[in-house]
C-alpha cells in the first residue's frame, strides 16, 4: 500500500485509481498487482535460492526497513518503478514479459 500511496503523491489518481507514469505510458495499479510483482520478482527468487526460505524473505524485508529508516533509501520504490518501466517499454515495443524474474 505504501508504494500505491507514493504513486498517488507523484501522479495523482486517474478515475479514482492508482497509476504509474513513465514517458507517454500510464499503467493502472492495484494492490494485488504490486503484491504479485513482489512475489514474482523478490520473494520467489529468494525462496528458490535460500536455505532459510521464509526467514530469508523476512530478513530481506527487515533489512529494507532498516535502510529506509537509517538512510532514507527507498529500495522498494526504485525496484518496483524499474519493473513497471520495463513493462511499459515492452508494451511500447510490442515484446513480451521478461522470461525469468530477477532480484537486485
Amino acid at each position: 500500500m505504501l508504494y500505491l500511496i507514493k504513486c498517488e503523491k507523484r501522479w495523482g489518481l486517474r478515475d479514482g485509481e492508482y497509476q504509474f507514469k513513465t514517458g507517454n505510458t500510464v499503467l493502472g495499479l492495484t494492490r494485488e498487482l504490486i503484491e504479485n510483482v513482489l512475489i514474482q520478482h523478490v520473494e520467489s527468487p529468494i525462496l528458490e535460492t535460500q536455505e532459510e526460505r521464509f526467514l530469508a524473505v523476512y530478513q530481506f524485508y527487515s533489512a529494507n526497513d532498516e535502510r529506509l529508516t537509517d538512510s532514507g533509501e527507498d529500495w522498494f520504490t526504485n525496484f518496483i518503478d524499474e519493473v513497471l518501466m520495463d513493462v511499459a517499454a515492452r508494451l511500447r515495443s510490442g515484446t513480451g514479459a521478461p522470461a525469468k524474474p530477477s532480484i537486485h
